[in-house]
């Protein structure tokens, strides 16, 4: 267990099931926003290259143009692999408490998802109980993500961008069994739903 896990824990909690994550993860909106923007970069290049042979401009402009889209290209590149590595970076905790949540890349952050809604801070509870994948190996959704309405993103500095990201626990050896688990544990109301093959 990461020293970040095992340092939080608190005085009266117990740590029932611990894990490391394995495998890879493939969130839809990551992948075909990298899919759309590895055919859109070259696009606008195309374009960019067609307009400036066409005004005879210098070639400082196509450099110019390349320094704009390649960082742009590179950052899309490390995020669709930061998604994809994501769970063999990752570490799982249940308590008696609260389930918590470790990444270590590409920086350290730790997450804990209590049992019950925090009224100060309704982003860090659990909200659903997904098994997903096989039966002997899959994932775990605690919290389903959703979209923000535009109005509550601002202004920038208040807005968290975690209020909308799922939780889930990538990886784990008996996805059904685990949720069971969880939802004992934690005296969860929600009811399971099974989604593994």
């Amino acid at each position: 267990m990461p020293r970040a896990i095992a340092e939080g824990i608190w005085p009266n909690e117990t740590v029932v099931w611990a894990h490391r994550g394995r495998g890879l993860r493939f969130t839809g909106h990551i992948v075909a926003q990298s899919a759309l923007l590895f055919m859109l970069y070259p696009a606008i290049v195309a374009l960019y290259l067609l307009g400036t042979a066409a005004s005879r401009t210098s070639w400082a402009d196509v450099t110019f143009g390349a320094m704009v889209v390649l960082p742009l290209w590179a950052w899309q590149v490390f995020r669709l692999l930061r998604n994809m590595a994501g769970p063999a970076f990752e570490t799982y905790a249940l308590t008696n408490k609260r389930v918590i949540h470790h990444t270590g890349f590409p920086f350290p952050d730790t997450q804990s998802l209590d049992r019950t809604p925090d009224p100060d801070n309704e982003r860090l509870h659990i909200s659903c109980l997904k098994a997903q994948g096989q039966r002997s190996r899959g994932s775990v959704r605690l919290r389903d993500s959703y979209l923000v309405h535009w109005s509550r993103r601002w202004p920038p500095w208040r807005y968290d961008r975690n209020t909308r990201r799922d939780f889930t626990l990538e990886g784990v050896d008996r996805p059904l069994e685990l949720t069971q688990l969880i939802k004992t544990t934690l005296n969860l109301p929600y009811p399971i739903e099974d989604h593994t093959r």
